[in-house]
């Protein structure tokens, strides 16, 4: 217990969520003895879900409990929805769980998950046709979920409540074996104990190296969009060339994390249609929530319902070291005159330009798509504009009312500053360094 609460950093205030069963109550004793050595703060909370005729008495008993440990506690009741219930009731424990975290300031939330459960989440998993993460099961340390127990068989937890003489509550709901994790615990791990004296160890061995190979592939994928993607909320994109050369199990990752900054994670079906996207020009899907994933010549662009705007960086004038400027670049040599009174801003309705060797004029919008600029990204293009009359689209285009010709007087060099909406998060780490 002790090299537990070492090694996920000796947190100072440790809520434990305790439903009062044999393992929570367990646990209890344990914080409550590590507490004199370690001197952290330690609190409890019950989840009452008021789903069984004994959940007042399981209430009652935890709040004994603590009182003659000196641990503080506190009962939430919770009203679950219709539907699974078993979904719903745990959706609900975990969200007061952090939310009486987040109210108490507590460094980790301590879960009383044992070596059996351990085992049967990974089972439910398997059956369900998970990936590494899933067949890694859970961690001692996720988040700010401390699994102090998770090595230990839950035999190992009753003993242990015998020897120091601790009452429990039994739940009778675990008897039930029309419930998935009861069938397994009841009926299909004796089994395998019977076949397989121990078989126990060896799953949790076998998750141990699915976590530490899980955790490879993430970083590999995590350090492959560092260099090559943008994850920037506003212009969310992977290069499809790049992306297209991965090996099939890395791209999957790729292509799951970016959906997670749009909140979600897609399943299996989902990312499989992720990938046929790829190979797609001009294509898109509907991904949940109303986000949209849309694949352009180069890129997959990942956008979500409500789009956040990516703003302006900012302008400053630069000696002169150039008779006529980069007009796809950050820096630009303009007659001062056409330039003018001219305000740096996002793309707006019924702007125009008047492209550089061109007649007349155009419509942003055309100009844009026309220079080849993703329609995801369009929005997001910074210009220098006098109301409605675009003089330069930063790293695009330059209008011909603001560039130098043989009859300017005056000549200004302008450099841009901040992201463009086509910039890698490399790129942009890059351009921080060089400036």
């Amino acid at each position: 217990m002790q090299a537990s609460y070492a090694a996920v950093g000796r947190p100072g205030r440790v809520l434990l969520a305790l439903s009062g069963g044999v393992d929570s109550v367990v646990l209890l004793h344990a914080l409550v003895s590590l507490r004199k050595l370690e001197g952290f703060v330690l609190s409890a909370v019950h989840v009452h879900h008021g789903l069984r005729a004994e959940a007042d008495a399981d209430a009652e008993f935890v709040q004994v409990l603590c009182a003659q440990l000196d641990v503080k506690v506190v009962v939430v009741r919770v009203q679950v929805g219709p539907g699974n219930l078993e979904a719903e009731a745990r959706d609900a424990r975990y969200r007061v769980l952090h939310a009486q975290a987040q109210q108490e300031d507590a460094d980790v939330i301590a879960l009383a998950h044992h070596a059996d459960d351990q085992v049967e989440t990974i089972l439910m998993h398997w059956m369900r046709g998970a990936g590494g993460q899933g067949l890694a099961g859970m961690r001692e340390l996720s988040g700010n979920l401390w699994r102090p127990l998770l090595t230990l068989p839950r035999a190992h937890l009753e003993n242990a409540a015998k020897e120091i003489g601790a009452a429990w509550c039994e739940d009778a709901s675990n008897q039930d074996v029309t419930l998935t994790r009861n069938a397994l615990r009841h009926r299909v791990l004796p089994e395998l104990r019977a076949i397989w004296p121990g078989f126990e160890t060896s799953v949790a061995r076998a998750a141990r190296l699915a976590a530490m190979d899980e955790d490879w592939a993430e970083h590999e994928a995590a350090l492959w969009l560092e260099r090559h993607a943008s994850q920037h909320p506003a212009c969310l994109f992977v290069p499809v060339e790049a992306c297209t050369q991965l090996m099939p199990s890395l791209q999957r990752r790729v292509l799951r994390r970016m959906c997670g900054h749009l909140g979600f994670v897609p399943d299996m079906d989902l990312t499989d249609r992720l990938m046929q996207l790829l190979q797609v020009p001009d294509g898109s899907i509907n991904l949940l929530g109303g986000a949209r994933a849309v694949r352009t010549d180069t890129r997959l662009h990942f956008v979500p319902q409500h789009p956040v705007l990516l703003q302006p960086g900012s302008l400053h004038m630069e000696a002169q070291t150039a008779q006529m400027g980069t007009a796809q670049g950050r820096w630009q040599v303009f007659d001062l005159e056409g330039v003018s009174g001219a305000v740096l801003r996002l793309p707006q309705a019924g702007d125009y330009i008047a492209p550089l060797g061109m007649q007349g004029t155009q419509k942003l919008s055309k100009y844009l798509s026309g220079r080849g600029v993703d329609e995801p990204l369009r929005r997001h293009v910074p210009v220098l504009a006098l109301g409605s009359d675009v003089r330069w689209a930063v790293g695009v285009g330059l209008s011909q009312y603001a560039a130098v010709s043989p009859a300017t007087r005056n000549r200004v060099q302008l450099m841009y500053s901040g992201r463009l909406p086509w910039d890698t998060d490399r790129a942009v780490k890059e351009e921080l360094l060089d400036g």
